[in-house]
């Protein structure tokens, strides 16, 4: 139930597990029964082709005398290039809905039209044709990774983070007995998980942290 809830949260990416040296134990002497607390931590690092975010924008002076610089002619171009985006291979949910604004040009007294979309492909074929029909579809930038939000969930791999989990759970349980030995440690008496992706936005990289309470018999 734990992982499920924490699959959730987080995003699909095949990787490998590196396990950090990290970890403490605090043995609890005194209490009802003796108890110690240890802590172990993980790391999934990030694939050798993470995802990539692209921006794609439209934008130009208006000119309500221009059927081609009007509002309606701008957003027709806009949804064309978003479609052919799609069209070149991107799946329809990598790929945001399109946003739109006018903004005054100051002195010049004139109002240009801007808009943005976003999608996420990994490096390769397929990111060259979609930024390509993009371009051919009218599109006025595209950008490779912007500093911006992930499109959907992002969440580690399942058994990566299986992995992650059990690794720093075996660290917490060889900190916990080297800290009351020779005392042995006995079963786990509760469990706190914690899984943070870096970028917070746009996670390709977590931290997996694991933080047991075991007996002491």
């Amino acid at each position: 139930m734990r992982r499920q809830l924490l699959l959730a949260l987080l995003a699909l990416l095949g990787i490998s597990l590196v396990p950090l040296a990290v970890a403490s134990a605090s043995p609890s002497p005194g209490s009802d029964p003796a108890t110690v607390t240890a802590s172990g931590v993980a790391l999934i690092p990030p694939p050798a082709d993470p995802v990539s975010v692209y921006a794609v924008q439209v934008m130009g002076p208006i000119d309500s005398s221009d059927p081609k610089l009007s509002v309606d002619a701008y957003r027709a171009k806009l949804e064309r290039v978003r479609r052919a985006v799609i069209g070149a291979g991107v799946p329809s949910e990598s790929v945001t809905p399109a946003a739109f604004s006018t903004e005054p040009t100051g002195a010049a007294a004139g109002v240009s039209f801007n808009s943005i979309f976003r999608y996420e492909v990994r490096p390769g074929a397929l990111s060259v044709a979609a930024a390509q029909a993009a371009f051919a579809a009218g599109a006025s930038m595209v950008y490779d990774n912007m500093p911006t939000a992930g499109i959907g969930i992002r969440r580690p791999n399942g058994a990566a983070l299986d992995a992650a989990i059990a690794d720093a759970t075996t660290m917490a349980r060889t900190y916990a007995i080297r800290a009351v030995a020779p005392r042995p440690v006995g079963d786990a008496r509760a469990t706190t998980l914690t899984v943070k992706g870096q970028p917070d936005n746009a996670p390709v990289q977590w931290t997996i942290e694991v933080t047991v309470t075991f007996a002491v018999p």
